[in-house]
């Protein structure tokens, strides 16, 4: 498996776009193919945040996970975030999502970010096996989640 910036893989900008609709479409504004696509493609031009990262294996896409300034609109003062952590169903629990977030908090490191953000419904677990540390519990998009942190 290898994991590079999408920039290398346009052609997975439509795979990405429909895995993060599928995903969080129903509970996230804005979240629709055609906003998540042209923000991709934006990306590929601009060299900033946000930045989104693709798993590979040959010629199959397994998953992709994002650097973003913010995640949480309730929170504009937590930034930056690991956002969009999404492994293809057929992947997981294969250490797919483990490899992915620990590429992307190199990145924030060689970025000299000093600190990433998250937040999670249901996966603090596996999110504190990889050193992330719980932040706070709070309710958004109408469900309680909890926000970790990652220092550098």
């Amino acid at each position: 498996m290898k994991i590079s910036h999408i920039s290398k893989h346009p052609n997975a900008i439509p795979i990405i776009a429909n895995w993060i609709v599928d995903e969080w479409g129903d509970t996230a504004p804005g979240v629709n193919f055609k906003n998540i696509t042209t923000s991709l493609k934006r990306e590929i031009i601009e060299n900033k945040i946000p930045k989104t990262f693709i798993a590979f294996e040959k010629d199959r896409y397994l998953g992709t996970a994002s650097i973003f300034e913010n995640d949480m609109s309730t929170r504009p003062e937590l930034t930056p975030w690991l956002a969009a952590v999404y492994v293809d169903s057929k992947y997981r629990n294969k250490g797919v999502g483990s490899e992915l977030v620990k590429f992307v908090m190199n990145e924030a490191k060689s970025l000299d970010l000093k600190k990433l953000y998250l937040w999670t419904a249901n996966k603090m677990n596996f999110y504190q096996n990889l050193d992330w540390k719980f932040f706070e519990r709070t309710n958004f998009l109408n469900k309680d989640v909890t926000i970790m942190i990652y220092e550098f």
